[in-house]
């Protein structure tokens, strides 16, 4: 099952998030915020409310897929930091995995985005 999230503040979308359920476990892939309103803190209401969805469909863990640690830290550097601990404020248990690699199914393309994403930083 596959979700998509919204938050509306004043008419306009001000933070969306996807989700995936699938057996007993949610898993939050990816979310997307707005610099307006933060004051509303719409993404902690969007966590919350996913939180208590999949809880209400049977699911027994929620995965916020991914935050520094460790391991990690020298390979993504600062700009996981905030939302790392934006996902440790909700408590729970962390768990590590082994990774997570790329498979791309042609090479080209993926070398050309490799290629913008690193004159993007």
């Amino acid at each position: 099952q596959e979700l998509l999230f919204v938050a509306e503040y004043e008419g306009k979308v001000i933070a969306a998030n996807i989700v995936v359920i699938f057996g007993s476990r949610a898993t939050y892939l990816h979310g997307a915020t707005s610099s307006e309103h933060r004051e509303v803190m719409a993404p902690h209401l969007l966590q919350w409310e996913q939180i208590k969805y999949a809880k209400s469909q049977g699911c027994a863990e929620y995965d916020f897929w991914g935050i520094v640690n460790e391991h990690t830290l020298d390979k993504r550097g600062q700009s996981w930091e905030g939302f790392t601990r934006f996902k440790r404020g909700f408590g729970g248990q962390e768990v590590n995995y082994v990774g997570y690699w790329d498979y791309p199914l042609d090479k080209l393309w993926y070398f050309l985005y490799r290629l913008v994403q690193k004159f993007r930083r």
